[in-house]
This record gives C-alpha cells, sequence and structure tokens, in this order.
C-alpha cells in the first residue's frame, strides 16, 4: 500500500512558476516528489480558462510516464480536489 503524501509543503511561493511555460514536467516531478509521490510527469499541456477579471486562470492536463503507478503512488487525478493549482 502506498505511503500518505506528506502533508507539509516543500515549496516557496517564491519558487513556484510565475508563468505557465515556467511549469515544466521536470519541476512538477520535483514538486510531487517532495510530497512523497513517486511518479514522474511525462508532459504537461495548459490552456487558458475565464475571462481574466481577476487574473490568469489555466487549465493543466498531466500525462505521466506510467499512470498507473502515478495513480497507486498518490498522484493528483483530473477529478482529485488536489489537481487544481493556483496561478498568479
Amino acid at each position: 500500500m502506498a505511503q500518505p503524501p506528506n502533508p507539509t509543503p516543500v515549496i516557496r511561493a517564491a519558487d513556484f512558476p510565475a508563468t505557465p511555460e515556467e511549469l515544466t514536467p521536470v519541476w512538477l516531478s520535483g514538486v510531487l516528489a517532495g510530497y512523497g509521490i513517486n511518479a514522474t510527469v511525462a508532459a504537461l499541456s495548459h490552456h487558458r480558462i475565464g475571462t481574466g477579471q481577476i487574473g490568469q486562470n489555466h487549465r493543466y492536463a498531466i500525462t505521466y510516464t506510467d499512470p498507473s503507478a502515478a495513480l497507486a503512488a498518490g498522484a493528483p487525478t483530473p477529478r482529485s480536489p488536489r489537481a487544481a493549482i493556483p496561478t498568479r
């Protein structure tokens, strides 16, 4: 059985990517590993959602190297509440 993810944040706001293009598979894989989730992100895609009245919001699609292993390790799924990552 997989260990539950580490509830302690391992990144600071200053370390969070400033633009959607800066959020890379390598960066996200490292963040997941910091939370104890052994899942390698193979690719990310994103598109802007909303009208921009409050700020920029983007929806990301994550492709894992091994989706079944990522799910077993506790990686966020498209329907998971943890799948939402705010952007600034």
